[in-house]
């Protein structure tokens, strides 16, 4: 292995789990978004009292879940290829579960 190829190698392991923590915080925000907006539109069109936030987050979360999007291509490297199925088959789900569960807590 050249030197070079370690210090990629270096950084992608460093790198990595800042994606993934930048990831669920993302995911966590736009679903938290997600449920305000359902909320508002619901006190809005529906009734007059609207669902409480975690019961709404619980019903965006299992939307998500339910509803996600494969990308209809994976990337040519093996590794990163590895990363998207690992991603999609058990990091989203299990985002989606914890947070089901913490909305849970709250109702």
């Amino acid at each position: 292995m050249s030197k070079t190829d370690e210090e990629s190698a270096i950084a992608l392991l460093l790198f990595s789990p800042l994606v993934v923590l930048g990831a669920s915080i993302l995911v966590a925000g736009a679903i938290l978004y997600d449920a305000f907006i359902l909320r508002m539109l619901f006190g809005w069109f529906i009734g007059p009292s609207a669902p409480s936030y975690p019961l709404t987050i619980g019903f965006i979360t299992m939307i998500h879940l339910v509803t996600r999007e494969y990308p209809q291509s994976l990337p040519e490297s093996q590794g990163t290829a590895m990363f998207h199925m690992i991603k999609y088959t058990i990091i989203t789900p299990s985002l989606a579960l914890l947070i089901g569960w913490i909305a849970h807590l709250f109702m």
